[in-house]
């Protein structure tokens, strides 16, 4: 089996939505979905593969897209398991939100009936295997649409989003069975690694991210004899032998040896939901799924062989491309009564990762292109910060030599940097400063008004042209994205200008 990690950070806000629904109020995941990066792929690469390559990559399921789970730091972490409670009205960490492991009731080896003190279930956190329990940092707003031509409040078009805010840190699995082939692997980190957009809002002001992507180790499950317990990593949407979906299924149905389920040490949360198909501009099938950190528990009536490992690994249930079905078999943190922490020494959190020399290899120079192309990604942001700068001064250069009052506009606006945004987006960075059609001249608001480069004056469409036309069309993006920022700040400052 191919696996990569991908280890995602938010350069803005993003929004994933619980549910595709308009009505009611607007609640937000707190992950990346694997659909989202599915899609992401899916937008660039569909149309440049054959009908085949589509279907292997994006439809079949041998390619998994998982999901994107936040980064403690550099550990990994996992929903925690609804198994897990502790006593009602004590606290169960640490001052650095670390898990007392005593206080951590297993109930799939713990009768409740037994405990002195009522328990609660541990639940809606992250958790580390050092046992630090990570909940995701998540903003309300309110935004409005506006009538077209009158820039007021469109009447009945205000909502609300939850969002993740930049600056977060996931980290997703990449699968692929082995008759992938490389190369179509090898397009989809391309596209995934240039930089995307995920999420709601893709266009506005959301969900710009950047990727980096690694070699994994397969993850290792537990020995499997007459017992077996899986922790859902992700949600799982199983049908019974009938095609009905089921919230309780049983493992043959799964793929798996045949028993029972046994409800007195499983853990089960559901949900339902419509997933919005962007690129057909409708909703798919209902799903109804078991989410991510329930916990099933079997006693088996068949031996478990490899064949049935094979298929833990590759996934179970459906939806699997899209991240679903991904599970812990016999997870060491659920094998006793209370659970057992990995402790983590400095520099070693990360076990994926080695300081080793590599012998040379086909893979290794393979890696070294990989972490060439990163750079360059880092390269581009680096020009993007120096740029920042700049335009920063630009602004108060500008208010300082028209005086210009803190409360009065200067140069270009956000919505102007979001129009050279989408320019960039299409491909279309030559025509921004066409005479007739461009969105820069020099006889345009904001951008006519005068700042200081150097020793001389110029329009701030002259200062931005110098540097846009000798940028890549991904600096241009990163330019962009910098000028948003940046006039948020400084075209309408709160400073007054110096004297």
């Amino acid at each position: 089996m191919l696996a990569h990690h991908l280890d995602i950070t938010l350069r803005e806000d993003a929004v994933f939505s619980e549910r595709a629904a308009t009505v009611g109020g607007h609640r937000g995941l707190d992950y990346i979905p694997g659909s989202a990066l599915l899609g992401a792929a899916a937008g660039r690469l569909y149309g440049q593969l054959s009908a085949d390559e589509s279907w292997l990559l994006f439809h079949s399921g041998k390619v998994r897209f998982g999901n994107g789970l936040p980064l403690h730091g550099k550990l990994p972490t996992y929903p925690v398991p609804l198994a897990w409670h502790s006593p009602k009205g004590t606290q169960a960490t640490d001052n650095n939100k670390r898990l007392h492991a005593e206080r951590v009731s297993n109930f799939c080896h713990v009768d409740p009936a037994r405990l002195e003190l009522q328990h609660e279930q541990l639940r809606h956190a992250y958790l580390a295997t050092d046992g630090t329990l990570h909940k995701v940092e998540k903003r309300h707003e309110m935004r409005t649409a506006l009538t077209q031509g009158q820039r007021r409040a469109e009447e009945g078009q205000l909502f609300g989003y939850v969002a993740i805010p930049a600056g977060s840190r996931f980290r997703a699995r990449l699968e692929a069975d082995p008759d992938v082939p490389e190369h179509l692997l090898q397009k989809l980190l391309d596209v995934l690694t240039a930089g995307i957009f995920l999420g709601r809002s893709r266009a506005a002001e959301y969900g710009r991210s950047t990727v980096a992507s690694s070699p994994l180790q397969a993850l290792e499950h537990g020995k499997v004899e007459d017992r077996l317990t899986l922790w859902l990593l992700s949600d799982l949407a199983a049908l019974t032998d009938q095609g009905q979906p089921t919230t309780q299924p049983l493992p043959l149905w799964l793929g798996l040896p045949a028993g029972r389920l046994l409800p007195e040490s499983s853990f089960i949360m559901t949900r339902r939901y419509s997933p919005w198909n962007a690129h057909r501009k409708g909703y798919d099938i209902e799903r109804i799924v078991i989410t991510q950190g329930s916990v099933l528990t079997y006693a088996l009536d068949a031996p478990f062989t490899d064949e049935h490992l094979t298929r833990l690994r590759q996934g179970l249930g459906l939806y699997r491309e899209a991240g679903l079905g991904q599970v812990w078999a016999n997870p060491p943190l659920l094998d006793g009564e209370h659970p057992v922490f990995v402790a983590v020494t400095p520099g070693s959190e990360d076990s994926d990762t080695t300081d080793t020399p590599a012998p040379k290899h086909n893979l290794i120079d393979w890696l070294e292109q990989r972490v060439k192309r990163a750079q360059g990604q880092q390269d581009i942001r680096k020009q993007g910060e120096q740029f920042a700068k700049e335009l920063e001064q630009a602004y108060m250069a500008a208010r300082n030599y028209t005086g210009r009052p803190a409360h009065l506009p200067i140069g270009p606006s956000p919505s102007q940097w979001g129009t050279v945004l989408e320019y960039a987006r299409d491909g279309r960075s030559k025509e921004l400063f066409d005479p007739k059609n461009g969105a820069i001249k020099d006889s345009m608001e904001g951008w006519s008004d005068l700042t200081y480069a150097g020793d001389t004056m110029k329009s701030f469409a002259a200062w931005f042209e110098e540097r846009a036309k000798v940028a890549d069309p991904r600096l241009q993006q990163e330019y962009a994205h910098q000028g948003k920022d940046v006039a948020h700040k400084c075209h309408i400052s709160k400073k007054e200008p110096h004297a």
